[in-house]
């Protein structure tokens, strides 16, 4: 490469690093939304650098874009679909804030709450957090790799999980249980909590 072009392809990566939304246009492959750009507002008015931010965002629009149609971002850090939520962390951070509300950061300030099934994208219940607590509600997995859970429903009360790859649905301990790693989401399509 020579030396001329290093020059400008390393101005063009500074550039590209100082402008915000910047980032957040390069992770995504495109323009944030007019409501994308709202919620990196909320992030940067809550604390968050601009980086933060548009991580955050780039994450969000990810899990949007595998969730499909039914998914909805209705905070900086949260999303609903199937009628449950969707946490998701600050990147290089374990736990999700709650940015959205203080009845969720609350909600966020344990695990898992009393009265619901908690599914975690990394392992020793960290990552972004899908929380469920009505029974009537299946629960699509987005998180690929290893991971943990923890069922604090009533006691007694046993979720199913269901598989993408031919498995029979496996219902899993009643509450109180856990399993703060090894869980491999790969496979998991939905999970009924109930």
């Amino acid at each position: 490469m020579s030396m001329k072009r290093f020059g400008v392809l390393t101005a063009l990566a500074l550039a590209a690093a100082l402008i915000p939304g910047a980032a957040a246009q390069a992770d995504t492959g495109a323009p944030l939304s007019a409501s994308g750009k709202a919620f990196v507002a909320e992030s940067r008015a809550a604390g968050l650098t601009a980086e933060q931010a548009n991580g955050l965002q780039a994450k969000v629009d990810e899990y949007l874009s595998t969730l499909g149609e039914g998914a909805t971002q209705v905070g900086p850090d949260k999303i609903t679909s199937d009628g449950s939520d969707l946490f998701v962390t600050v990147p290089g951070e374990d736990r999700p804030r709650g940015l959205s509300s203080p009845e969720d950061a609350k909600l966020l300030a344990v695990p898992c709450p009393y009265y619901y099934f908690c599914a975690f994208s990394g392992e020793q219940f960290t990552g972004d957090a899908r929380l469920e607590d009505d029974c009537g509600t299946w629960i699509s997995i987005p998180f690929w790799g290893y991971g943990s859970w923890i069922n604090n429903q009533t006691p007694g009360t046993q979720p199913t999980a269901y598989f993408n790859n031919g498995t029979a649905p496996w219902r899993m301990p009643g509450a109180y249980a856990e399993a703060r790693a090894g869980v491999l989401w790969d496979p998991v399509v939905n999970i009924d909590p109930c």
